[in-house]
């Protein structure tokens, strides 16, 4: 059995500071007297610090709860596309309009201060864009694309100034940059 020895220029280091604090390693830092014997409770106590479980509990409900708002929207949206020939006129607005009101609804009762609140805000304002298009497919209006998404925006500006939420703020001010770059053009 042969041994590798390799040279100290092969073989590489971790960084120190990249390496997670414990109690071991800062006990050992005060001992090679690179940190002082009273800071040591100090150090001790940042080297335990790390999420609860409650901040790990609220934050796997803040995830599933925007994935589960955008897995619903999307789930609408795709039951356009596959259903969108069978469809009558009135269905395919009545649908859309449902998930707005639902959504936009579901918000107000459930508060806009809650993170619930909030998802649901969210999907009624992308919800209002999708009733806009089918309806403007539904009944052929014949609008301009810069059109429907000044009327989207339009739509949910009261939701993006009140609401207080910045990803509907900014998908309202997207809407509205679009539709004057689209009007522009």
């Amino acid at each position: 059995m042969r041994r590798c020895i390799a040279s100290p220029h092969t073989v590489k280091r971790r960084d120190p500071l990249a390496r997670r604090a414990t109690a071991a390693r800062v006990r050992a830092l005060v001992a090679d007297g690179v940190l002082p014997l009273d800071r040591l409770e100090e150090a001790l106590e940042h080297a335990s610090l790390g999420p609860d479980a409650a901040a790990w509990s609220a934050l796997a409900r803040a995830a599933l709860l925007v994935v589960g708002a955008a897995l619903s929207v999307a789930g609408i949206a795709f039951f356009f596309a596959y259903d969108w020939a069978s469809l009558g006129r009135g269905s395919k607005v009545s649908v859309a309009a449902f998930g707005v009101l639902f959504s936009g609804g579901g918000a107000l009762v459930t508060g806009l201060d809650r993170p619930a609140g909030k998802a649901l805000l969210s999907a009624a304002s992308v919800l209002a864009g999708v009733l806009l298009a089918v309806y403007g497919q539904a009944y052929q209006t014949g609008a301009d694309s810069y059109l429907l998404f000044a009327g989207w925006a339009g739509l949910i500006a009261l939701w993006a100034i009140a609401g207080g939420f910045a990803p509907v703020f900014a998908l309202w001010v997207g809407l509205i940059d679009t539709s004057i770059v689209l009007y522009w053009d």
